[in-house]
Protein backbone atom coordinates (compact mmCIF):
# COMPACT_ATOMS: atom_id res chain seq x y z
CA UNK A 1 0.00 0.00 0.00
CA UNK A 2 1.17 3.47 -0.77
CA UNK A 3 0.16 6.44 1.38
CA UNK A 4 -1.99 9.04 -0.36
CA UNK A 5 -2.95 12.08 1.69
CA UNK A 6 -4.65 10.79 4.81
CA UNK A 7 -5.64 7.44 3.34
CA UNK A 8 -4.08 4.77 1.24
CA UNK A 9 -4.02 3.63 -2.36
CA UNK A 10 -3.95 -0.04 -3.15
CA UNK A 11 -0.92 -1.31 -4.99
CA UNK A 12 -1.59 -3.35 -8.10
CA UNK A 13 0.35 -6.00 -10.00
CA UNK A 14 0.33 -3.91 -13.20
CA UNK A 15 1.25 -0.26 -13.62
CA UNK A 16 -1.61 2.25 -13.58
CA UNK A 17 -1.51 5.72 -15.12
CA UNK A 18 -2.82 7.58 -12.07
CA UNK A 19 -3.44 5.62 -8.87
CA UNK A 20 -4.46 8.78 -7.02
CA UNK A 21 -7.31 9.68 -9.41
CA UNK A 22 -8.71 6.19 -10.06
CA UNK A 23 -7.47 3.34 -7.83
CA UNK A 24 -6.42 0.10 -9.47
CA UNK A 25 -8.90 -2.04 -7.51
CA UNK A 26 -12.39 -1.93 -6.03
CA UNK A 27 -13.72 0.84 -8.26
CA UNK A 28 -17.28 -0.06 -9.17
CA UNK A 29 -17.92 2.74 -11.64
CA UNK A 30 -15.89 5.63 -12.98
CA UNK A 31 -16.09 8.37 -15.56
CA UNK A 32 -13.16 10.11 -17.17
CA UNK A 33 -14.80 13.15 -18.80
CA UNK A 34 -15.21 15.98 -18.24
CA UNK A 35 -13.25 15.26 -15.02
CA UNK A 36 -12.31 11.90 -13.51
CA UNK A 37 -14.72 10.65 -10.85
CA UNK A 38 -15.23 7.21 -9.30
CA UNK A 39 -17.12 5.28 -6.66
CA UNK A 40 -16.32 2.20 -4.59
CA UNK A 41 -19.37 0.57 -3.01
CA UNK A 42 -19.58 -1.94 -0.20
CA UNK A 43 -22.60 -3.68 -1.78
CA UNK A 44 -20.93 -4.71 -5.04
CA UNK A 45 -22.02 -8.36 -4.73
CA UNK A 46 -25.60 -7.08 -5.20
CA UNK A 47 -24.66 -4.93 -8.20
CA UNK A 48 -22.96 -7.27 -10.71
CA UNK A 49 -23.58 -4.98 -13.69
CA UNK A 50 -22.55 -1.82 -11.80
CA UNK A 51 -25.84 -0.08 -12.64
CA UNK A 52 -26.41 0.81 -8.97
CA UNK A 53 -22.87 2.15 -8.61
CA UNK A 54 -23.37 4.24 -11.75
CA UNK A 55 -26.65 5.61 -10.37
CA UNK A 56 -25.09 6.39 -6.97
CA UNK A 57 -22.15 8.24 -8.56
CA UNK A 58 -24.55 10.22 -10.76
CA UNK A 59 -26.52 11.26 -7.65
CA UNK A 60 -23.33 12.46 -5.93
CA UNK A 61 -22.09 14.36 -8.98
CA UNK A 62 -25.38 16.29 -9.10
CA UNK A 63 -26.49 16.49 -5.45
CA UNK A 64 -29.88 18.06 -4.78
CA UNK A 65 -29.07 18.71 -1.12
CA UNK A 66 -26.01 19.99 0.78
CA UNK A 67 -25.40 20.89 4.39
CA UNK A 68 -22.43 21.57 6.63
CA UNK A 69 -21.57 19.08 9.36
CA UNK A 70 -22.45 20.71 12.68
CA UNK A 71 -19.92 18.89 14.85
CA UNK A 72 -16.35 19.96 15.55
CA UNK A 73 -13.97 20.00 12.56
CA UNK A 74 -13.83 16.60 10.91
CA UNK A 75 -10.94 14.28 11.85
CA UNK A 76 -10.68 12.59 8.45
CA UNK A 77 -8.31 9.80 9.54
CA UNK A 78 -10.53 8.81 12.45
CA UNK A 79 -13.72 9.07 10.38
CA UNK A 80 -12.19 7.07 7.49
CA UNK A 81 -11.28 4.19 9.78
CA UNK A 82 -14.46 4.29 11.87
CA UNK A 83 -16.76 4.43 8.86
CA UNK A 84 -15.58 0.97 7.77
CA UNK A 85 -17.91 -0.32 10.50
CA UNK A 86 -20.79 1.36 8.67
CA UNK A 87 -21.69 -1.86 6.98
CA UNK A 88 -22.25 -2.98 3.43
CA UNK A 89 -23.59 0.34 2.14
CA UNK A 90 -20.44 2.25 3.05
CA UNK A 91 -19.09 3.92 -0.07
CA UNK A 92 -16.10 6.01 -1.02
CA UNK A 93 -16.35 8.45 -3.91
CA UNK A 94 -13.99 10.82 -5.66
CA UNK A 95 -15.88 13.62 -7.33
CA UNK A 96 -14.88 15.44 -10.49
CA UNK A 97 -13.28 18.35 -8.63
CA UNK A 98 -10.84 16.04 -6.82
CA UNK A 99 -12.68 15.97 -3.50
CA UNK A 100 -13.36 12.65 -1.81
CA UNK A 101 -16.26 11.65 0.34
CA UNK A 102 -17.25 8.71 2.52
CA UNK A 103 -20.82 7.80 3.20
CA UNK A 104 -23.82 5.61 2.44
CA UNK A 105 -25.14 4.72 -1.00
CA UNK A 106 -27.64 2.42 -2.63
CA UNK A 107 -28.92 2.17 -6.18
CA UNK A 108 -31.52 4.84 -5.39
CA UNK A 109 -29.96 7.16 -2.78
CA UNK A 110 -26.56 8.58 -1.88
CA UNK A 111 -24.96 10.76 0.79
CA UNK A 112 -21.31 11.43 1.62
CA UNK A 113 -19.37 13.74 3.88
CA UNK A 114 -16.34 15.47 2.37
CA UNK A 115 -13.09 16.26 4.17
CA UNK A 116 -14.15 19.88 4.71
CA UNK A 117 -17.35 18.81 6.50
CA UNK A 118 -19.70 19.39 3.56
CA UNK A 119 -22.41 16.75 3.30
CA UNK A 120 -23.81 15.97 -0.15
CA UNK A 121 -27.02 13.98 -0.66
CA UNK A 122 -29.55 13.22 -3.34
CA UNK A 123 -32.39 14.82 -1.29
CA UNK A 124 -33.02 16.23 2.18
CA UNK A 125 -35.11 13.14 3.00
CA UNK A 126 -32.63 10.66 1.56
CA UNK A 127 -32.40 7.27 3.30
CA UNK A 128 -28.64 7.45 2.69
CA UNK A 129 -28.47 10.84 4.42
CA UNK A 130 -30.31 9.41 7.43
CA UNK A 131 -27.87 6.46 7.57
CA UNK A 132 -24.83 8.76 7.23
CA UNK A 133 -26.07 11.05 10.01
CA UNK A 134 -26.56 7.99 12.23
CA UNK A 135 -23.01 6.81 11.52
CA UNK A 136 -21.63 10.27 12.31
CA UNK A 137 -23.57 10.34 15.60
CA UNK A 138 -22.19 6.88 16.53
CA UNK A 139 -18.66 8.05 15.68
CA UNK A 140 -19.06 11.12 17.90
CA UNK A 141 -20.49 8.96 20.74
CA UNK A 142 -17.48 6.64 20.42
CA UNK A 143 -15.27 9.68 21.04
CA UNK A 144 -13.81 9.97 17.52
CA UNK A 145 -11.50 7.02 18.19
CA UNK A 146 -7.87 7.10 17.12
CA UNK A 147 -6.00 4.21 15.51
CA UNK A 148 -5.52 2.36 18.82
CA UNK A 149 -9.29 1.71 18.90
CA UNK A 150 -9.02 -0.60 15.87
CA UNK A 151 -7.53 -3.98 15.11
CA UNK A 152 -5.95 -3.86 11.65
CA UNK A 153 -4.81 -6.79 9.53
CA UNK A 154 -3.91 -7.58 5.94
CA UNK A 155 -5.56 -10.66 4.49
CA UNK A 156 -4.76 -12.29 1.13
CA UNK A 157 -7.26 -11.66 -1.65
CA UNK A 158 -7.35 -14.09 -4.55
CA UNK A 159 -10.82 -13.45 -5.99
CA UNK A 160 -11.99 -12.51 -9.45
CA UNK A 161 -10.41 -9.06 -9.25
CA UNK A 162 -6.65 -8.52 -9.22
CA UNK A 163 -4.91 -10.68 -6.59
CA UNK A 164 -3.40 -8.85 -3.66
CA UNK A 165 -4.18 -7.93 -0.08
CA UNK A 166 -7.25 -6.50 1.62
CA UNK A 167 -7.08 -4.27 4.67
CA UNK A 168 -9.45 -5.38 7.43
CA UNK A 169 -10.32 -2.95 10.19
CA UNK A 170 -12.46 -3.93 13.18
CA UNK A 171 -13.12 -2.45 16.60
CA UNK A 172 -10.61 -3.74 19.10
CA UNK A 173 -12.12 -6.14 21.67
CA UNK A 174 -13.74 -4.30 24.55
CA UNK A 175 -14.09 -1.02 22.64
Amino acid sequence: MATVGTGYAQSTAAAVDDAVTIPGRWVDHHIEHPHPAWISIGWREHDPHHTGARAALDLLLDPRYTETYHGPPLDWQSWSAYSVAGGPHRSLAALGDGTRGIGHTSATSAAVILGDGTILADTAGSPSLTALQGWLDQWEQAGRPDASWFDVSLVPYDGVDLPGWDLRITAAPGK
